[in-house]
């Protein structure tokens, strides 16, 4: 996983000097991620979670070089629903975090229009934490992460000089991950650990750019 890190910091800093070489046409931006649903299952098939209705912040960079060869790289941030109740018999809700860079090629890339296919790869992360109601109390943990690879198209229109729409789908596989639960009360705690199998997942989003 460290040597992993280390790759996607290499990268990124590839990205940002990307940006200083006046031949590249640069897109930054913010957008909508579409609600999406994906379900993780142990490899014991010991449980099934369905992560639902994770939507929130989409932040992007696209660089094109006039070769057609781009690069992307792409930070969600996001609300997520489990469709498993808590301790509490409360629907569970919590954060996911999807990070992925994206090497690729612009089929169609003019003054207005760029459209783009990207292979990804990343890392997606998700965190629940919820307390019983129970005496003592117990507050609950729980993650999720995997590494992520698939395939990224974008489509970005831009109507004058600089002001931009995009349009954007991943379509991808969370590779066999880990699920982890922790419980603690009154300072003493206790850990579980899965294994997950593959896990498929797509993420739509809609947002507004930067052209520089």
């Amino acid at each position: 996983m460290k040597k992993f890190l280390l790759a996607i910091i290499v990268f990124s800093m590839s990205f940002a000097l990307s940006a200083h070489v006046r031949r590249w046409a640069n897109f930054a931006g913010f957008g909508y991620r579409i609600p999406s649903n994906m379900i993780v299952k142990s490899q014991d098939y010991d449980y099934e979670k369905q992560f639902s209705w994770q939507n929130g912040l989409n932040l992007f960079y696209t660089g094109v070089h006039p070769s057609k060869f781009a690069v992307r790289a792409t930070l969600d941030v996001n609300y997520t629903q489990s469709d498993k109740k808590n301790v509490n018999n409360e629907n569970l809700s919590g954060l996911n975090v999807t990070f992925l860079l994206c090497p690729g090629y612009a089929p169609v890339y003019t003054d207005n229009i760029f459209i783009g296919f990207f292979a990804t790869v990343g890392i997606d992360y998700d965190f629940f934490m919820y307390e019983s109601n129970s005496s003592p109390t117990v507050t609950y943990r729980e993650f999720y992460n995997a590494v992520h690879v698939g395939g990224n198209a974008t489509m970005i229109f831009t109507p004058g000089k600089h002001f931009s729409f995009y349009g954007s789908l991943c379509i991808g596989c969370n590779l066999p991950g880990k699920f982890r639960t922790e419980a603690e009360v009154n300072s003493t705690l206790t850990k579980d650990t899965d294994d997950t199998e593959s896990v498929f997942k797509y993420s739509p989003t809609l947002g507004i750019c930067w052209k520089f």
